[in-house]
């Protein structure tokens, strides 16, 4: 596989019905991927405006298909560049699998805007998106977790 294509993958031991419901919220986006966003709030009935690490302000656009598990979201930054982050969750025996995809080219000019060399920003993001998916991982379980023994009392 291309240099240029990063996938990945992440178990959730968690019900499909319970990880879409918050893997596929941009509300949850904060708490998920503290790497990528710092806040999310709704724009319209189909986007929500968030903002980065940096304060960098951007449009979340969620294109979702809960029957094949498919969610991509695009992102639109300030400047119009087009981020599209590509995921599908699987069930699976006791939880479900996420399987995530990136571009290259459709993230590198966030290296132009923070000043850094294309290779080094490549690196950085394909680390920090497998630290925000383990983040995402152990968030998604402890909700699903807190919520059983809500509902055991």
């Amino acid at each position: 596989m291309s240099s240029d294509i990063f996938v990945t993958s992440k178990y959730f031991a968690v019900p499909f019905d319970h990880a879409w419901r918050l893997l596929t919220n941009p509300l949850y986006f904060p708490e998920l991927y503290p790497n990528w966003v710092t806040s999310v709030e709704p724009l319209d009935e189909s986007s929500y405006e968030g903002a980065g690490s940096v304060g960098d302000p951007f449009i979340i656009v969620p294109r979702l298909n809960k029957q094949f598990g498919a969610a991509d979201f695009e992102t639109i930054d300030i400047d119009g560049n087009i981020e599209i982050t590509r995921s599908r969750l699987f069930p699976v025996e006791r939880g479900c699998l996420m399987v995530y995809l990136v571009v290259r080219s459709e993230v590198i000019h966030l290296a132009e805007a923070f000043q850094v060399d294309h290779d080094l920003f490549w690196k950085i993001y394909m680390q920090n998106l497998q630290h925000d998916l383990s983040r995402a991982k152990v968030v998604v379980e402890k909700i699903y977790k807190t919520h059983r023994l809500r509902a055991a009392v």
